[in-house]
């Protein structure tokens, strides 16, 4: 038995109460052909690079199975039968190059954490249009200054509201 990695998308006309019924019935198409489901993450609404069956967002569901290579062809013959499902891809999943990715992903997210806990150090430059007698004799000194992340004031905004706003709105150009 080989690992694979199914990445398929949901149209956004799915209700969200329906949402575990359709997961679990793509999980049950892996199951029936002697399949066994690893791991499975719902990665989330994002917008399509072009229209798919006039949808134009998508929920993205990736799915982590083990089965044998001649079950495949049976898991993508029903995937594609499958109305609720816009586009789904099966790939090869090779353990080792994820679990090197990933902790290099979580060596490269620690650095940034380090750095953006830094704060920034701007020099200060003296100013050069008046000279005086006293800058001419000394040579000129940089010094650094510390400055504190900017506190601007955040307005909190409701995502769902505004996700059904930008739906009406692109639904509304979809029917033009």
């Amino acid at each position: 038995m080989q690992h694979y990695e199914l990445l398929y998308i949901l149209p956004i006309s799915v209700p969200e109460e329906s949402m575990p019924e359709v997961e679990q019935s793509v999980q049950h198409i892996i199951t029936d052909v002697s399949g066994k489901v690893d791991q499975q993450d719902k990665i989330g609404k994002k917008k399509l690079a072009f229209p798919i069956k006039h949808a134009r967002y998508g929920i993205y569901v990736n799915l982590l199975f083990e089965a044998s290579v001649q079950a495949i062809a049976e898991i993508q013959r029903r995937m594609r039968l499958r109305q609720d499902v816009l586009r789904f891809l099966i790939t090869e999943y090779d353990l080792e190059t994820h679990q090197r990715e990933a902790e290099r992903q979580q060596k490269s997210r620690e650095y940034k954490a380090r750095v953006a806990q830094m704060a920034p150090v701007v020099p200060v430059v003296p100013s050069l249009s008046s000279p005086t007698q006293s800058s001419v004799k000394q040579a000129p000194s940089q010094t650094f200054v510390q400055q504190e992340p900017s506190k601007e004031k955040q307005v909190p905004v409701n995502l769902e509201e505004l996700s059904k706003k930008l739906d009406k709105i692109l639904d509304d150009d979809m029917l033009k």
